[in-house]
């Protein structure tokens, strides 16, 4: 009987290809995620360390209606930057989620051509089975007529 060969090979193969690919793709998003992440603490704390000097200012009193005006008007800044960060992250995580779902669906296909696969390698085993227990059986109904051959 000749060798084992899965019909569907070629497309499991494209298969398993496409869910590495997808995969690749969900690790960059999770890296852009990360990246996205840490702007936004770095926005965050930017935004406390400017409350804090001015709250230092403020207790030393050199706090003036000037240097008053050039915080908030960095504070403002910050707040954008960190607006701007949040929206980054929110998209991140989106892109995240889609390429996490898009993984997933990939691998489930290949899953299924890889049970279809089992499978058909399994009837495979159970042909070859049937064909060594036949070959079998005739080698030992040819003895036993030789056998019965010299008795008589």
């Amino acid at each position: 009987m000749k060798k084992f060969q899965f019909s569907l090979e070629s497309v499991f193969e494209h298969r398993v290809r496409l869910e590495r690919e997808a995969l690749h793709q969900l690790g960059l998003e999770l890296e852009k995620q990360v990246r996205a992440r840490r702007q936004l603490e770095q926005a965050s704390g930017s935004i406390d360390s400017c409350h804090r000097e001015m709250q230092k200012l403020m207790t030393q009193g050199k706090l003036t209606p000037s240097s008053m005006q050039n915080h908030h008007a960095f504070l403002h800044r910050l707040q954008e930057r960190e607006n701007d960060a949040r929206r980054e992250f929110d998209e991140a995580r989106q892109r995240v989620n889609k390429s996490r779902e898009e993984y997933y669906r990939k691998k489930s296909q290949t899953e299924i051509l890889l049970k279809l696969r089992e499978r058909s390698h399994a009837e495979y085993l159970k042909k070859l089975e049937k064909l060594e227990a036949r070959e079998t059986d005739d080698l030992v109904v040819v003895r036993h007529s030789r056998e019965g051959m010299r008795a008589a």
